[in-house]
């Protein structure tokens, strides 16, 4: 979603936003290339710099990941109420802020 939402972004500034150190991020965005969602292009004024785009495969595979994440966000809701997700979500993002 993050190269969805960032298009033509370095690996560089991914690793940033994801907030993992970009020698860790290198084996998955080559996974992600060798299944075809993922393309990478030189940038013109420098080609050490690679910019990621999703494939046309990529944009397939995440609206179906979009979709079924709303799935089960929709049956967690329908058993926890929207209310209780809401405080579950806020709890968690404390754990993921420290």
């Amino acid at each position: 979603m993050t190269i969805r939402h960032n298009p033509g972004c370095p690996p560089s500034a991914l690793s940033s936003l994801l907030h993992i150190t970009p020698n860790n991020l290198v084996p998955h965005i080559d996974g992600l290339v060798s299944r075809g969602y993922v393309g990478r292009t030189s940038s013109e004024t420098d080609r050490r710099i690679k910019h990621l785009r999703l494939t046309e495969s990529g944009e397939t595979f995440v609206r179906l990941l979009a979709r079924k994440h709303d799935e089960v966000r929709a049956r967690v809701e329908a058993r926890m109420g929207t209310e209780n997700v809401a405080k579950l979500l806020e709890l968690l993002s404390l754990y993921s802020d420290g």
